[in-house]
């Protein structure tokens, strides 16, 4: 059986060199999108079976957003979201929860075209149930700390912080100690520069700085 695939990538190069791996893997390669528009009409007109999606496509829906429109469109279709982040909970804008049987590959787990072919068969299998994904860090986090490290990684400080959660600031100073508990960092913020610190760790989580 030859598969046919669609990839939505919003780095054109990273879009090509996913495309050109699949099809030197004998894959057909039905669409390559940069976003969701031109992803549902290479859907719609191609009927793909597995589709390879990236998480952050800027501005407008994201890859959970389409990943969900996809499984509406055909409930079949195979989906593997090929991301820096280590989850969609990362997402600065509220993201769908992916479907069941989605594969959850981050880009830097990939070492060769094997890894990837593999969670694309992977995805088209049908025993799955849930999401398919190697736990990353940000899964030692709830959504309201990975919240909070996304304020300070954007500059917010701990007043402003406050106001949009509409906690006190004490609230706030004490779930930056839990996370820095978490992740190993000593609990007082005179000690060391926290806030570098926690924005170190959800840049690594996000993809944005090496670890």
């Amino acid at each position: 059986m030859t598969w046919r695939v669609l990839v939505v990538e919003d780095d054109g190069l990273t879009r090509s060199s996913v495309a050109s791996a699949l099809r030197l893997q004998g894959m057909e390669i039905i669409g390559e999108a940069a976003g969701a528009s031109d992803a549902m009409r290479f859907a719609q007109a191609g009927n793909p079976d597995i589709a390879v999606l990236d998480l952050d496509l800027g501005a407008g829906p994201n890859g959970a957003d389409i990943a969900v429109a996809l499984r509406r469109l055909n409930p079949a279709i195979g989906i593997v979201v090929l991301t820096t982040y280590d989850s969609p909970r990362l997402l600065a804008s509220q993201a769908p929860d992916l479907p069941p049987r989605t594969v959850f590959l981050r880009k830097r787990d990939i070492e060769t075209v094997a890894d990837l072919v593999r969670a694309v068969r992977l995805s088209a299998e049908p025993r799955g149930r849930g999401v398919i994904s190697t736990p990353g860090l940000a899964e030692n986090f709830t959504d309201a700390q990975l919240a909070i490290m996304r304020a300070v990684a954007d500059g917010l400080t701990n007043a402003e912080i406050a106001r949009r959660r509409n906690v006190s600031e004490r609230a706030v100073e004490q779930m930056m100690r839990r996370i820095a508990h978490r992740l190993g960092l000593p609990g007082d913020p005179t000690a060391f520069n926290q806030r570098v610190q926690l924005t170190r760790a959800y840049l690594e989580m996000t993809g944005n700085v090496a670890r």
